[in-house]
């Protein structure tokens, strides 16, 4: 991941793959892999993309991304790709499909930046307000409910409450 979009090193050295461009809005600051060999990749600004079987597709707001700042990028081994915005909260895509939980939702801060999956139930989330952990569950079912999930700030013992870098 860099200003100039995603690079792939081999035994011929780095080549460009997709991204970048002329702002800085345009660079790739986050990179995952899917089991699929999918490769995806966010940007400051630009949103997220996908580069599989030669093909690039490019996902933002209109195709349902709360922000097009992404910050982090997480898949797990059950095909879910995790994505830390910048604004915009925690994203993920799903079977096809983004979903998103957001402050209007409950969750504490729309600014993530780091994702851990942790175990297969929940998540924790380092937010520019502190940690959060959610149950994977209530995102998928659309029952997120602050008071079932943990929220950790310098309010109640941590020794500071910026834990996602960047912000």
């Amino acid at each position: 991941a860099t200003g100039n979009g995603a690079v792939r090193l081999d035994r011929k050295g780095f080549t460009p793959m997709f991204g970048g461009g002329l702002t800085l809005g345009d660079a790739v600051v986050s990179i995952a892999v899917e089991r699929t060999g999918a490769v995806w990749a966010g940007t400051y600004d630009s949103g997220l993309w996908r580069y599989q079987d030669g093909r690039l597709e490019h996902f933002g707001q209109q195709q349902g991304l709360s922000s097009e700042a992404v910050r982090a990028l997480v898949p797990d081994r059950d095909g879910v790709l995790w994505i830390g915005t910048a604004g915009g909260g925690l994203n993920w895509w799903r079977d096809g499909r983004f979903g998103s939980l957001t402050a209007r939702d409950g969750l504490d801060s729309n600014n993530v930046g780091q994702i851990i999956t942790g175990d297969d139930t929940h998540l924790w989330l380092g937010t520019s307000l502190g940690l959060t952990r959610v149950r994977r569950e209530a995102l998928f079912s659309g029952r997120f409910n602050r008071s079932d999930d943990a929220m950790f700030a310098a309010s109640v013992g941590l020794r500071s409450s910026q834990c996602a870098p960047g912000f």
